[in-house]
């Protein structure tokens, strides 16, 4: 079952070791990447599977719904997790890498909108494939729980909605053999409950589950953990206190990805938590305080990180702690509600199955001169996208580009009223559920009358093949509703 699972190993897409320090402390760290997310996943793969491995699972590297419960089923059976475009055909990596493995079993997780027909059959060329799906996110991860796992103690259960918190569990999963149910709206967990019976529930993320999760889990006896950290770094964080709690997650060693993109997350968690290793996750371009504090208190020296520079900086890598602006100025309420804002267009977009877009430091400077500018002059005005083309920053790197404006003059929860102004206008929903968007940022400045600007922008880029779609995409529902309480300060 687990052939070939050997760790650490270093291969030609792992760069030179590098000693940093820190605040957290010393470590040693590793990088396991590729060009691309899916020459990424084939870097983790031959790093953790030098020998082959009899299974493989095969999960879309371009929508996440489908393959959110990938890693406990990967440390389950000791196999690597390889991604694949929705269609029409497997990259060259990924058959190479599938040939090196030679497994007696390929599983492929997720429907036809996932992963094409086509590129089941291309796979087919290599072993016999088993797609593993259901009709929805929810019943696919029931269906991954029915394949892998015929019993479980324990069982997590995460938003469906909300890809970091899932993957933040992930490698803790794996390693107690336990599988990732998804709760939110049209989900019902409590059949698999009832199947598993699990001792122990811990909800991911999630303050309450719905009310026929709830019940079916207090009808077996099973104890309900809530895991309330916020945000995905603080989650996953925690997530590795609770495995080295448990004795499942030991030794020095813990792997590193971002939280912004799930791909890396995907390939990286199933090896972690085979291997009794810690998923730690990053956001941004610093390593904040959860992510610092964690490989403190848990004496990590060895981190493999996953994914390039620009998934996971350097600075991220190194541990760079995160100069903040202090709470409460504008200039803290101007990030926070940046931080916010973005959260809610993947939060919509991951609604819907679309991949998230990739959060672009130069775009969101781009979003953020332009508020300014807004906000200098009192005119609610697009600027001319036409000259984003000749500026430098973006000069051959993107084809395609868009921008949303907004202004908040009084409402108390900026982000809030913001984005959901945005998602009932048609043209700005549009923007925000773009499917050939690949990349976004969001600038926010806070005018000394106390009017907070805004503006969104969205690219798709040069490599892209991706064309927009002009439907526009229904309202309904908007997931992203809660209440941030951020408003800059008033004169």
């Amino acid at each position: 079952m687990r052939r070939g699972l050997q760790l650490p190993v270093v291969i030609a897409l792992v760069i030179t070791l590098v000693a940093v320090s820190g605040g957290a402390g010393a470590a040693t760290t590793r990088r396991v990447a590729g060009p691309t997310r899916y020459e990424t996943a084939v870097a983790v793969s031959q790093h953790a599977f030098p020998a082959g491995a009899t299974e493989v699972i095969v999960a879309s590297g371009e929508a996440f719904p489908d393959a959110l419960a990938a890693a406990p089923a990967a440390a389950a059976i000791g196999a690597p997790v390889l991604l694949v475009p929705r269609c029409c055909s497997v990259p060259g990596p990924v058959g190479a890498e599938l040939r090196r493995l030679a497994p007696d079993h390929i599983h492929l997780l997720g429907g036809t909108a996932a992963v094409s027909p086509e590129t089941e059959a291309a796979l087919r060329a290599v072993a016999p494939v088993t797609r593993i799906a259901g009709v929805d996110r929810y019943r696919t991860a029931e269906a991954i729980s029915q394949r892998f796992f015929p019993e479980a103690s324990v069982v997590f259960v995460a938003d469906g909605f909300a890809f970091a918190e899932v993957l933040a569990v992930g490698a803790v999963a794996g390693a107690l053999g336990a599988p990732i149910l998804l709760d939110g709206p049209g989900s019902d967990i409590s059949g698999e409950v009832r199947r598993l019976r699990p001792a122990t529930v811990y909800g991911a993320g999630l303050g309450q589950l719905l009310g026929v999760g709830l019940t079916a889990i207090f009808q077996q006896g099973s104890a309900f953990v809530p895991m309330l950290a916020t945000g995905p770094t603080a989650l996953a964080a925690d997530a590795a206190r609770l495995g080295r709690a448990l004795g499942v997650l030991g030794g020095s060693t813990a792997y590193l990805v971002t939280a912004d993109q799930f791909p890396d997350a995907l390939a990286a968690g199933g090896v972690a938590g085979a291997v009794g290793a810690p998923l730690l996750l990053a956001t941004g371009a610093c390593a904040d305080r959860a992510l610092r504090t964690a490989v403190a208190e848990l004496a990590i020296d060895q981190l493999v990180v996953v994914g390039g520079t620009a998934a996971v900086p350097d600075a991220v890598a190194t541990f760079a702690e995160c100069a903040g602006p202090v709470p409460g100025t504008a200039a803290w309420i101007e990030a926070a509600t940046e931080a916010d804002l973005f959260d809610r267009i993947n939060a919509e977009r991951a609604a819907r199955g679309i991949a998230p877009l990739g959060h672009d430091p130069d775009l969101a400077a781009l979003a953020k001169e332009w508020s300014q500018t807004m906000g200098a002059t009192g005119s609610y005005v697009h600027r001319d996208l036409r000259g984003v083309f000749d500026d430098p920053r973006f000069a051959g790197r993107i084809r395609s580009v868009g921008e949303n404006i907004f202004l908040n003059r009084f409402h108390e929860d900026s982000g809030w009223f913001l984005h959901d102004g945005w998602m009932h206008s048609d043209g700005h929903r549009r923007n925000i559920l773009r499917e050939s968007w690949d990349i976004g940022g969001v600038g926010v400045h806070c005018a000394p009358d106390g009017v907070m600007w805004a503006t969104q922008n969205f690219a798709t880029l040069s490599t892209s093949d991706a064309r927009p779609s002009t439907d526009t995409p229904p309202l309904e529902p908007i997931v992203a509703t809660r209440r941030d309480g951020l408003r800059c300060p008033q004169p």
